[in-house]
């Protein structure tokens, strides 16, 4: 059993990729680790260049599937990981992995810990999608919560167990959804301030029509797992 495994959806990251897992690799050096990545059906390099990392990054596990978005590829890795503790990041480095261990310093206080992104670099819709949203999900959560969906989170293993329970594995958003029901359900949450590095050069990130119908997938997977997970919890 790894003392932390660490979660990485990619997809068409052959530009960055190695860079990423050394960093990651350094990050985590001197713990018992595995580094779970799920190539989510990427179109370029990415997969044979993970294939070759494999001998190279200690504890490096590589999962091939056919693309299936983001949330599904997130569910993937957190149902294959095996650690005590789960960290879940992204392959673009928003949040530097030289910050994990700013997180980790909290684990003993907490069964979820979240790397709020401080002085985020947002156009204004999502600036002020930014801000609403803690005051959306109030009535769900019991309290206000800032950035919910942060890929950079630590996770107790026993706790992501039972979030993913009622979690649909087809989540838009599945790290959005289990911040607001940990909160529900009572568990310990922590945030801590981590700055935001993305200057969003790869051009993934959701813009204009495609982001304001995301927000709708999230809204509409967040009140499904609501109805699902009714009596779970605390």
């Amino acid at each position: 059993m790894p003392e932390v495994s660490l979660v990485m959806p990619v997809y068409n990251g052959s530009r960055t990729i190695s860079q990423t897992l050394q960093l990651w690799d350094q990050a985590l050096d001197g713990f018992s680790r595995e580094i779970i990545v799920v190539n989510d059906g990427s179109r370029d390099d990415t997969a044979d260049i993970l294939d070759r990392l494999v001998d190279s990054v200690p504890g490096l596990r590589v999962i091939h599937q056919e693309n299936s978005g983001h949330g599904p590829a997130v569910y993937r890795g957190y149902r294959e990981a095996a650690g005590d503790w789960v960290f879940q990041a992204d392959s673009d480095n928003e949040v530097m992995p030289s910050f994990f261990r700013r997180l980790w310093k909290e684990k003993d206080e907490a069964d979820l810990v979240l790397g709020w992104r401080r002085q985020r670099r947002e156009n204004l819709v999502r600036k002020s999608a930014t801000a609403l949203i803690p005051w959306a999900v109030f009535p769900l959560a019991g309290k206000r919560l800032h950035d919910i969906n942060v890929p950079f989170r630590l996770i107790r293993r026993s706790a992501l167990s039972d979030l993913l329970a009622v979690i649909p594995p087809d989540a838009f958003a599945p790290n959005a959804i289990m911040t607001v029901l940990a909160s529900r359900w009572g568990l310990r949450l922590r945030s801590i301030g981590v700055p935001h590095h993305s200057d969003d050069s790869s051009g993934r990130s959701l813009a204009g029509k495609k982001f304001f119908l995301a927000l709708g997938a999230a809204w509409r997977d967040l009140r499904r797992t609501m109805e699902r997970s009714r009596g779970r919890g605390k």
